[in-house]
C-alpha cells in the first residue's frame, strides 16, 4: 500500500508488517511515527535501532507463555537494508528513510504488497482526524465548537496545537471562556512575545535578558523551530511573495513591517540556516542554551541593507 501522510489518518492498518516513512518534512515523518507507535503501543513492545539486525521477539518473563511481538523503529537510507530486514511473524518494523522518493523500487512496490506501507511524508497541514486523535491521545473530550476553534487557529502551527493539547489535559474542567483566553495566549503570545521582537529589531541588550530566561533544555527546540518560521514569513515578505508560508496575527504585522527595514534578504537567509543548524545541534550534540545565544547574537550587530 502506498499513501500519503494526509491518507494515514482513514487507513485500514490490519496486515501490515512494515511500514516505510519518506520525504523531506522531519516534523510530518514524525506525526506518522506518533501516530503509529500509538496504534500499536498496546500490543507491541516499542523498541528504537540504529540496525536492523536485532529486530527479534522478546523473551518471555516468567509469567509470558509465549513473547510478546515487537514493533522497531529505524532509521535508514538504503533499501537493500530495508528489504533484508522484513520482520517475521507478528513483529512489525517501521522504517524511516528521508531520502527514498516516490520513485524508488521499494515504495512503487509497494503498491501491490497489502503487508508493506511507504507513507510519503511531505509538508501537510493539520487534518481533521489528526486532530481528533490527539484530542483523544490527551484523554480529552472537546466539543464540535471547540475543536473546530483549534483547527482553525493551529492548522499550520502543530506545535502550538500540541502546546495547547498538553495545557488542556491538565485542567480538571474548562469553560468556553477559559478555553478562549488560553488559545489566545499560546496563539498570538507563545514564547516568542518579548524574544522575537528583540531579534527583528536589532536589540541586543533585550535580547541578552530574555534569552536568558527563554532559551531553557526543554525550549530550545520549540524556540528555534518558531524563530525559522518567523524569518520564513519574514522572507516571504522580502522577497515579495503576496502569501506567506504561515499566518500573521494582524497585531504583529507592524513588527514584520519594521523588521523588513532592520534585516537585508542575505542576512535573513544566512539567520534561517544558522537557526536549523541549532535545533539539528540540538538534537544530535546537545548544545547549551549559551551557544544557541553567541550564534545568533552577531546577526544583531550586523547594519541592514
Amino acid at each position: 500500500m502506498k499513501i500519503s501522510f494526509d491518507r494515514l489518518f482513514k487507513s485500514q492498518l490490519s496486515g501490515i508488517t512494515t511500514y516505510i516513512l519518506y520525504g523531506n518534512d522531519e516534523s510530518v515523518i514524525e506525526r506518522a511515527l506518533s501516530y503509529l507507535k500509538q496504534a500499536y503501543e498496546k500490543t507491541h513492545v516499542i523498541q528504537f535501532l540504529d540496525a536492523p539486525g536485532s529486530i527479534h521477539d522478546n523473551e518471555p518473563s516468567l509469567f509470558q507463555s509465549a513473547p510478546r511481538p515487537t514493533l522497531s523503529v529505524i532509521k535508514t537510507s538504503s533499501e537493500k537494508v530495508i528489504q533484508s530486514a522484513f520482520p517475521q511473524g507478528s513483529n512489525i518494523a517501521i522504517f524511516i528513510a528521508p531520502n527514498l522518493r516516490a520513485k524508488s523500487s521499494l515504495v512503487m512496490a509497494s503498491q501491490s504488497q497489502s503487508d508493506l506501507c511507504t507513507i510519503s511524508c511531505y509538508e501537510c497541514a493539520l487534518i481533521p482526524e489528526e486532530l481528533m486523535f490527539m484530542a483523544t491521545s490527551k484523554g480529552l473530550t472537546l466539543s464540535q465548537t471547540q475543536l473546530r476553534s483549534l483547527y482553525t487557529t493551529f492548522k499550520l502551527d502543530f506545535e502550538g496545537l500540541s502546546n495547547i493539547l498538553f495545557v488542556l489535559a491538565l485542567y480538571e474542567s474548562c469553560d468556553e471562556e477559559e478555553f478562549k483566553a488560553l488559545i489566545e495566549s499560546i496563539s498570538h503570545k507563545g514564547p516568542l512575545s518579548l524574544l522575537l521582537p528583540a531579534i527583528f529589531e536589532k536589540n541586543i541588550k533585550a535580547f541578552d535578558r530574555t534569552s536568558e530566561s527563554e532559551f531553557e533544555p526543554e525550549t530550545m527546540i520549540p524556540l528555534l523551530r518558531s524563530l525559522a518560521r518567523s524569518f520564513e514569513i519574514l522572507l516571504s515578505q522580502k522577497a515579495g511573495l503576496s502569501t506567506p508560508p504561515y499566518p500573521i496575527f494582524f497585531k504583529d504585522q507592524p513588527l514584520f513591517q519594521g523588521a523588513q527595514r532592520n534585516w537585508s534578504l542575505p542576512q535573513i537567509q544566512e539567520i534561517l540556516k544558522t537557526l536549523l543548524r541549532l535545533e539539528n545541534d540540538v538534537k544530535f550534540k546537545h548544545i547549551d542554551p549559551h551557544i544557541i545565544q553567541q550564534s545568533i547574537r552577531p546577526y544583531l550587530q550586523s547594519e541592514s541593507h
